[in-house]
């Protein structure tokens, strides 16, 4: 045996458990990876399976004035709209604690029948108005 495949091999026998270290470093980091790989796809099936279940809307059309009834009945004449759900929001500054806070106001009709955008009651009961849910 010529003397480099015998040092190598010395070399391999005395730094085994070096050899060994590494290459369950690298298995765990291989790991890693892999688990965070697949948290991903299950992330995106995850948000689509919950916007399909409160029919998220897919597009907010906003602009600085109110839209008038015209504009509305336009956008949702529109052949690529199936349905229009028109709110009312304004950033308002708040007092809390004699501090100022920018709060942004959303006013929804949730009484009409609502299909866009349902809420999800997680914990609790919604608000109630004169003893009927609003």
């Amino acid at each position: 045996m010529k003397a480099y495949p015998k040092l190598i091999l010395r070399d391999f026998k005395k730094l085994y458990s070096k050899f060994v270290a590494i290459v369950f470093i690298v298995a765990i980091g291989v790991a890693f990876l892999v688990g965070l790989l697949t948290t991903a796809p299950n992330m995106r099936h995850t948000i689509d399976k919950f916007y399909k279940d409160t029919n998220t809307a897919d597009v907010v059309i906003q602009k600085h004035t109110p839209f008038t009834s015209e504009e509305i009945l336009n956008i949702s004449n529109h052949y690529l709209v199936s349905e229009v759900m028109p709110y009312f929001m304004i950033d308002e500054p708040i007092i809390v604690d004699d501090i100022y806070h920018m709060s942004r106001i959303v006013l929804l009709d949730f009484r009409e029948g609502v299909t866009m955008n349902r809420l999800t009651l997680v914990e609790g009961r919604l608000p109630e108005l004169n003893g009927d849910v609003i």
